[in-house]
């Protein structure tokens, strides 16, 4: 198995993709184009990275970014339901159910 420092890099991308969204929302609330970084990147890092692994480190990596995806779904849905905002409240549920979308479909794939 063959694991470099491209893995964590995609990690450390992708949440910093997510903090630099949601503070650019805080600060310019009447932008959303922010929404768009906010929900592209995680799921298109990570799905690159998952990509382009070899099949021994993806089988590896899968259950560790499955578990983070999860962590980011579980927070924009709490994050989804809990905002007034009709927009951001679309956008932070799209966010929850990509990445759980990316999860199940692994878990799908072993089981056929």
């Amino acid at each position: 198995m063959k694991l470099t420092g491209g893995h964590l890099l995609i990690q450390i991308c992708a949440a910093g993709f997510i903090v630099y969204g949601m503070f650019a929302l805080h600060l310019l609330p009447q932008r959303p184009g922010f929404l768009v970084l906010l929900v592209s990147a995680p799921h298109l890092l990570m799905g690159l990275a998952y990509a382009l692994s070899s099949p021994e480190a993806s089988a590896f990596l899968y259950p560790l970014w499955s578990i983070e995806l999860m962590l980011i779904a579980c927070l924009y849905a709490y994050l989804g339901i809990k905002t007034n905002n009709i927009l951001f409240k679309m956008t932070y549920l799209m966010l929850a159910n990509g990445a759980l979308t990316l999860t199940f479909r692994h878990y799908r794939n072993k089981l056929l």
